[in-house]
């Protein structure tokens, strides 16, 4: 017998603009309708990605590498280039973080998330609304 799954829980963030999970890869524009034929034929969503995001409202996070593929590493044998090059997108990421925590302490994300909390904000899962409809 198969188990089914618990709902997934909010989670507590400090970067709620990244998403609820890494593999979060929203579309420009949702679809008019789910291109899911199981979620057709049920009418509800169950063919989400990673069982959160709509294919409606979210791109796979396989289709979303192919189309962005990450950036090369330096040379396999040149291990000091690659932790130079390691160090520098660590730094980047942490730059870029602490910018949008400035930002949001600033109020510039206040409608979004709520005035900034030290301890961070709740976030709740994204929702899974079918839309039918052909």
């Amino acid at each position: 017998m198969k188990r089914l799954k618990a709902p997934p829980k909010p989670k507590l963030t400090h970067a709620p603009w990244a998403g609820y999970t890494a593999r979060e890869h929203k579309r420009e524009a949702a679809l008019a309708c789910c291109p899911s034929p199981r979620c057709a034929r049920l009418k509800q969503c169950v063919a989400a990605h990673e069982g959160l995001y709509c294919q409606r409202t979210h791109v796979s996070h396989a289709a979303h590498v192919r189309a962005h593929p990450p950036a090369p590493l330096p040379d396999r044998n040149d291990l000091d280039l690659r932790r130079e090059f390691l160090i520098e997108q660590i730094e980047l990421r942490k730059a870029a973080l602490q910018e949008m925590q400035a930002r949001w302490k600033a109020g510039e994300f206040d409608q979004l998330y709520g005035k900034y909390k030290s301890h961070g904000v709740l976030l709740q899962p994204p929702p899974r609304i079918y839309v039918g409809g052909r």
